[in-house]
């Protein structure tokens, strides 16, 4: 039946439910915490893994990005939640994490690393490319920190999709070991991954 009928699928139901709370969720900063938390549980009905982000107002408009949270076993879930998706008029719903500018800087609570001092060791492994990210201050922590900090700037420069199905082998090391030629700064991946893309 259609997207209102009894027997709707879980993409469906969620739609419907996005439709009647879409004020709320275009102005979520009114209150963020209640209208996170109803979105989270709507989501996870559809699929346990699935997280999303927001864009700001720009003319009108937001994004709205569905997101795998970097689990590819989830990559269906969310190509079938957005293709689902009904005519939006105020949303410009997006598949997976984009790419942005990977010159930022990311913090997870004392520890922040400066996307721009981050550099990147490349080698072929098999269709993959794998990766040694070299981060500035780095140091061991018990909670894998710095680690987290590396994937999260990878997926940044990379977006959700390439991250996970263009590279293979991660390692995160300190700056001071890295080799003193053949380094990439975190810009310079995209245009690598596309261009392997093309071959």
């Amino acid at each position: 039946m259609g997207l209102f009928g009894f027997g709707d699928r879980p993409e469906q139901r969620f739609w419907r439910w996005f439709r009647e709370h879409e004020g709320e969720l275009f102005s979520f900063e009114q209150d963020q915490e209640r209208v996170f938390d109803a979105l989270s549980r709507a989501l996870a009905r559809v699929h346990p893994h699935l997280t999303f982000e927001f864009g700001p107002h720009a003319h009108g408009r937001r994004d709205f990005v569905v997101s795998a949270d970097g689990l590819r076993d989830a990559f269906p879930a969310v190509d079938a939640l957005v293709g689902a998706a009904p005519p939006l008029p105020r949303w410009r719903v997006v598949r997976f994490r984009p790419r942005r500018d990977p010159a930022v800087t990311l913090r997870i609570g004392d520890v922040a690393v400066d996307g721009t001092k981050v550099f990147v060791a490349v080698a072929r492994e098999g269709p993959k490319f794998a990766l040694t990210l070299f981060v500035d201050g780095y140091r061991s922590t018990s909670g894998h920190v710095y680690e987290q900090i590396a994937l999260l700037l990878l997926d940044v420069t990379l977006g959700e999709y390439d991250v996970e199905t263009r590279i293979g082998t991660i390692e995160v090391a300190g700056a001071a070991s890295a080799p003193a030629t053949g380094l990439l700064p975190l810009s310079a991946l995209p245009a690598l991954v596309d261009g392997a893309r093309a071959l």
